[in-house]
C-alpha cells in the first residue's frame, strides 16, 4: 500500500488536473477522501486502543490533521475494536477534543508508535479462529456451576487485574519514606508546588534537591530536571552546577527532546518498568499541560499516577492566579484537577523582604497532604546583586518556627507604621467620615477596602499608648475620626 498523500500532493493534484465541471471536481475530492480514509484504516490497524493511555489522542490528532470533522467515522470504527472502547459520546469527545492540537502529527508519527507499542500480532478475532481451526470438532467444556456450599465463583475478566496473592510482588516495589526534599517530598509520590513568579521556586527547590544528594538520601544519576522555562544564560548555569554531580538535565530542544513527546515517554518508562527510583523535576507545570483544560489535566495525572505507583516520584512546579482569594492567600493556577490528585501541594509565598540585609524570607504552606511531610516550612536566601547563581544556592537557609514569628511580627508591624502614617495623612486631609477614610486608604496604599477597614478598627480608641485615633458620632450616625494626642479625651 503507497504513502497516503500530504496535503501538498492533493493541492498540487488538483491545480495540475482542473477538472472541466464542479461535479467531476468533487468526485475527485470525494475519490481521494476515500483512499486517504482507506490508507489511515490500514495503517491504524497495526495499533492497539488499549496498548497505551495515549494512543486514542495521538490517532485522534493524526485523522484530525489528514480528514477533519469526516475523519471521526474511521476514528470510532477502530476505536471500537478495543474492548476499553468508552462509547460513541467518550469517543467524539476524544477525537473533536484534538481537532486544533499545536504540535503535528503525521504518518512517521503513527508508524514510530506502532514500532514502540503497536499490536501486530494475530487480533482477539484471529486468535479465537486459530483455536477452533486447531481444535476442530473438539468440545469445548463448559465453565462449571457455582458450588453454593464455597466462595467459587466462574471467571470473569477483572481475574486477571486482581492483585490479591502478588502481596510479595508489590512488596519488592515499595520505596522507603525518603525525603527526596527534606520536609517536602518523599519518593514514591506526586508534588505540585505553586508559587508566583520571581518568589524562588526554582532556587529553593535546586538547592533543597543538591542538599538531598550532598547528604545521600537520594542518588544523582536517578534525577532527571526538566527545565523548560529559563533563558539560555539561566539554562547554561543550572547545567553547570548539576554535570558536577551527574544530575540529567533536560531542555526542549536540545539533545532531540520534544515536550509534546514527553507524556508518551513516561508511559513508555512506566510500561518497561524502569520509573522505580526515578525522581523528576518539572519546571514548569505549564509548559507541559495546558493546566486551565480539565480533559487534558486528567490525562496528565493518570500519566503520572501510573508512573508514581510504579515507583516513580514527581515534582512540578506551578504558578498562581494573579489575584490571591477574599483570604489574601495564593491560589493555585488551573484546575482543581490538579490538587485533588496529587500527594502533596504547597502554596509558596514571599513573607518578607529586608532591604538591609537583602535577604528574602520564602514560606511553604501545604494544601494537601500524603505521607509525612511538614505543614509549613520556610526559608530564605539572598538577593544581593553582585553574587552569581552558585552563590544564591549557598545563602539558602531553613528557618524554624520561632524565627518565622520574628519575621512575620517585625513585617506586620513595619506594614503597621506605615498604614499608620498613610491614615494619620488621611485624616489632616479631611478625609474624615469612616468609609471616605477607608477608601483613600486604599486608593493610596493598594490594599482592600476590608483590611483598610480592619487598620481603622485596630487603632481606634481611647488610650494614646496603643490607639492613634479616635471618632465622635455626629448627625445621622456618621462616625468622624481625629487624631489623638497624649493629652486628648476620647468622647
Amino acid at each position: 500500500m503507497p504513502d497516503s498523500p500530504s496535503w501538498d500532493d492533493v493541492v498540487k493534484s488538483d491545480n495540475d488536473n482542473k477538472p472541466t465541471t464542479q461535479k467531476n471536481t468533487q468526485k475527485q475530492v470525494t475519490d481521494r477522501s476515500d483512499s486517504i480514509a482507506d490508507d489511515i484504516r490500514e495503517l491504524i490497524s497495526q495499533l492497539s486502543p488499549s496498548k497505551a493511555v495515549y494512543a486514542p489522542s495521538v490517532v485522534a490528532a493524526y485523522i484530525n490533521q489528514k480528514l477533519g470533522r469526516k475523519g471521526f467515522s474511521v476514528f470510532d470504527d477502530w476505536y471500537k475494536s478495543d474492548t476499553n472502547y468508552p462509547g460513541p459520546e467518550d469517543s467524539h469527545t476524544e477525537y473533536t477534543t484534538h481537532a486544533h492540537i499545536k504540535h503535528s502529527v503525521d504518518k512517521s508519527t503513527i508508524q514510530e508508535l506502532i514500532d514502540d507499542i503497536g499490536d501486530t500480532e494475530t487480533t482477539h478475532t484471529d486468535k479465537q479462529t486459530e483455536q477452533l481451526e486447531k481444535n476442530d470438532n473438539t468440545v469445548i467444556k463448559e465453565t462449571e456451576p457455582t458450588d453454593a456450599t464455597d466462595n467459587k465463583r466462574p471467571a470473569i475478566n477483572f481475574d486477571k487485574n486482581s492483585l490479591t496473592g502478588k502481596s510479595d510482588t508489590l512488596k519488592t516495589q515499595l520505596l522507603d519514606q525518603v525525603d527526596v526534599i527534606q520536609q517536602l517530598a518523599i519518593l514514591g509520590n506526586l508534588h505540585y508546588f505553586f508559587g508566583a513568579p520571581n518568589t524562588g521556586k526554582t532556587l529553593l527547590i535546586i538547592a533543597l534537591l543538591l542538599e538531598s544528594i550532598q547528604s545521600g538520601r537520594i542518588k544523582a544519576s536517578d534525577v532527571f530536571y526538566f527545565n523548560l522555562d529559563d533563558s539560555l544564560h539561566g539554562l547554561f548555569e543550572k547545567v553547570e552546577i548539576f554535570e558536577e554531580l551527574g544530575v540529567q538535565v533536560i531542555s526542549d530542544g536540545h539533545e532531540g527532546f520534544n515536550v509534546s513527546k514527553f507524556p508518551q515517554m513516561l508511559d513508555e518508562l512506566t510500561r518497561r518498568n524502569q520509573a522505580h527510583g526515578i525522581i523528576i523535576i518539572l519546571d514548569t507545570l505549564k509548559k507541559f499541560v495546558d493546566v486551565m483544560n480539565k480533559s487534558q489535566v486528567r490525562e496528565w495525572n493518570r500519566i503520572l499516577r501510573r508512573f508514581t505507583l510504579k515507583g516513580g516520584t514527581v515534582i512540578a512546579l506551578a504558578h498562581v492566579n494573579k489575584n490571591p482569594g477574599s483570604s489574601g492567600k495564593n491560589i493555585p493556577a488551573g484546575v482543581a484537577d490538579l490538587v485533588d490528585d496529587c500527594d502533596t501541594a504547597y502554596i509558596i509565598s514571599k513573607v518578607n523582604t529586608d532591604e538591609e540585609t537583602q535577604l528574602v524570607t520564602i514560606e511553604f504552606e501545604n494544601i494537601k497532604q500524603r505521607g509525612n511531610v511538614a505543614n509549613l516550612v520556610a526559608f530564605s536566601y539572598s538577593t544581593d546583586p553582585v553574587i552569581n547563581y552558585e552563590e544564591r544556592l549557598a545563602s539558602v537557609e531553613s528557618l524554624d518556627q520561632a524565627r518565622l514569628e520574628q519575621i512575620k511580627m517585625a513585617d506586620s508591624l513595619k506594614a503597621d507604621d506605615e498604614l499608620i502614617s498613610v491614615t494619620t495623612m488621611c485624616i489632616e486631609q479631611g478625609f474624615t467620615t469612616k468609609m471616605r477614610l477607608r477608601d483613600e486608604i486604599s486608593k493610596r496604599t493598594g490594599i482592600s477596602k476590608r483590611k483598610a477597614l480592619q487598620h481603622i478598627e485596630k487603632y481606634t480608641g481611647t488610650d494614646p499608648d496603643n490607639h492613634k485615633w479616635s471618632f465622635t458620632t455626629q448627625e445621622h450616625g456618621r462616625k468622624v475620626y481625629s487624631l489623638l494626642t497624649g493629652d486628648t479625651d476620647a468622647e
